[in-house]
């Protein structure tokens, strides 16, 4: 064999022994992602003050229990001297687990409040948990206006009584029913003798109506005739509105209640 062919075949074989030494590629490993630790997350469903309490529903959001902790109620318009702070209602909340609901209703009394904002919430008041969402803790609590209806004039004439029903708090009121009743004489010892009825429609806050009680038109009943007689009139005597005040809703002949007291419509 011809030197020149040697060492062709020589360096053949060197180049091919190089190119199998080549590193080769390998596809990168898959990176380690790590899901973070479940947490809990207590959040305020709804908060809502109904003289004189505070109703509030919350749950936990998060994908761990949440640890028994305090929940608070704060008078933002009453500042504490001693704290700077608004007063709080404490209240204990239970453990809860993921997803789990409950509700809880704080009595704080008949407060004079000025605007809704005058409540607030708070959960974890003493931040005891380390949860996943810490922004969703506190919220304004909805301020529900009650009504308060009341008989604002009555006149009565022989065969006619004209009453005005008024509802004199914010809040609305559902359609109601006045009662008239009818006394045998010219006082109360002389027994009841008849009673008439007209429907009050759903009042707004501060709106009244007119009713007109007409003899005439209540053939069927032993009242002939208002002159001399005692009257009584109320307005939902069944209580099946609830009102900022219940003691109110009447007058009688030459009798009325006493007159309410300041802010007895809870929120002025």
């Amino acid at each position: 064999m011809k030197l020149k062919t040697i060492l062709r075949l020589s360096v053949m074989m060197t180049l091919a022994g190089l190119c199998q030494l080549q590193p080769r590629a390998f596809a990168p490993e898959a990176t380690l992602r790590l899901s973070p630790a479940p947490m809990p997350d207590l959040g305020i469903i709804a908060a809502s003050y109904n003289d004189p309490n505070v109703t509030v529903r919350l749950k936990n959001f998060g994908d761990a229990p949440a640890p028994a902790c305090q929940m608070a109620v704060l008078l933002l318009k009453k500042i504490d001297v001693d704290t700077g702070k608004p007063e709080a209602f404490g209240v204990p909340l239970p453990a809860l687990s993921p997803g789990q609901v409950i509700q809880r209703t704080v009595l704080i009394g008949n407060k004079a409040f000025t605007d809704n904002g005058a409540l607030a919430v708070v959960l974890d008041y003493k931040n005891q948990i380390t949860e996943s969402n810490e922004s969703n803790n506190k919220t304004n609590v909805t301020v529900l206006y009650l009504p308060d209806l009341v008989i604002q004039s009555a006149e009565i004439t022989k065969d006619t009584a004209t009453v005005y029903v008024f509802n004199k708090c914010k809040g609305s009121s559902a359609q109601s029913y006045l009662d008239l009743t009818t006394y045998k004489g010219a006082d109360k010892q002389s027994g009841w003798e008849s009673t008439l009825g007209k429907s009050v429609p759903a009042l707004a806050g501060n709106t009244g109506v007119k009713l007109v009680f007409e003899l005439k038109n209540y053939s069927s009943v032993s009242t002939t005739t208002f002159a001399g007689r005692y009257i009584r009139l109320e307005v939902d005597m069944t209580n099946k509105i609830k009102e900022s005040v219940e003691t109110n809703n009447w007058w009688e002949t030459a009798a009325a209640p006493f007159p309410d007291s300041a802010n007895s419509c809870g929120i002025k």
